[in-house]
């Protein structure tokens, strides 16, 4: 597991944070962030990801609500060091390695607890397969591609077969870039080429300000809606 880019979504999850004060118990949006943060703590340790389970589960407990809420910040924020901590030690040993950029990609996808919309010039089998290979259970991935592959399309007809599938693809020519946008409450970018170099995570992906990360979705989310059923 790449740690930059388990720190940087923790980081970005807590930026992104909706107003408790304004909480209900069926509030989409908090249920959602909670999901989030306990799916990326338990990529971390499965240990304190228990707590955050607990406190999402009594969160409409108005009395508890208040414990409940600084549970989950406090054990997110002690990620954030623990983690941070961890990559100095990495990074000051001398039997430090690189990740491979499959495995940089593997942190990122495993990273969605709920919906995953990638943007990819070509889909081929063996990308549709490794999409779809490293999601946790019951994530909804959603591809928006420049074209795909006659055997990648095979593959997906049969996908689509199955009842409950949680694969979509569609075809637009916008698709030219190759974008990760994790829940909804990030994105990231494949690096292609080293001016970015200082601004990588890894030498794969690359985390987008908030700006243009909104930028990006608003954009393919409408190219989404134009597009074509593949």
């Amino acid at each position: 597991m790449n740690k930059k880019i388990l720190l940087f979504q923790l980081k970005a999850l807590l930026e992104a944070a909706p107003d408790f004060t304004v909480y209900t118990a069926d509030s989409e949006e908090h249920l959602h962030w909670m999901n989030s943060i306990y799916s990326v703590i338990y990529q971390w340790k499965p240990f304190p990801a228990i707590a955050i389970a607990s406190a999402i589960e009594f969160m409409p407990v108005e009395a508890e609500r208040k414990k409940n809420i600084e549970c989950i910040f406090n054990v997110a924020y002690h990620a954030c060091s623990e983690v941070q901590a961890e990559i100095e030690v990495l990074e000051s040993s001398e039997f430090a390695k690189k990740s491979s950029p499959e495995n940089d990609l593997k942190t990122l996808l495993s990273m969605a607890n709920d919906r995953l919309f990638v943007v990819d010039g070509t889909c081929d089998l063996a990308k549709l397969h490794f999409y779809i290979n490293n999601l946790q259970e019951l994530v909804q991935l959603r591809l928006l591609v420049k074209e795909i592959s006659s055997e990648a399309k095979a593959e997906l007809e049969k996908i689509k077969s199955k009842a409950n599938t949680l694969i979509d693809i569609k075809i637009a020519p916008a698709a030219a870039e190759t974008m990760f946008f994790v829940d909804d409450l990030n994105c990231w970018g494949l690096i292609v080429d080293g001016h970015q170099a200082s601004t990588l995570l890894s030498e794969t992906v690359a985390p987008l300000s908030a700006e243009q990360a909104r930028t990006k979705r608003d954009y393919y989310e409408a190219s989404w809606h134009q597009a074509q059923v593949a």
